[in-house]
């Protein structure tokens, strides 16, 4: 099980690829948007219609970091 910081942190480490991403593509992204954080975190990269899926590891194991900072290394 992972603490509440452990879960924000893993949440804003998600939300923070999914911005750079989108901005990388050329998306304007002004009020990233959580939709969903459970095993995947969904955000909308209002105010484009954009919804970006960021895998993450399941809780059990998620003590490290999530899919999203492995695979930006």
């Amino acid at each position: 099980m992972i603490t509440d910081e452990q879960r924000a942190a893993r949440t804003a480490r998600a939300v923070a690829a999914a911005v750079s991403a989108g901005r990388d593509l050329g998306i304007t992204v002004t009020e990233p948007e959580v939709l969903y954080d459970v095993f995947s975190v969904i955000v909308r990269l209002a105010p484009s219609p954009v919804v970006v899926r960021v895998p993450t590891r399941g809780a059990a194991h998620d003590d490290t970091g999530d899919a999203a900072d492995r695979s930006a290394a």
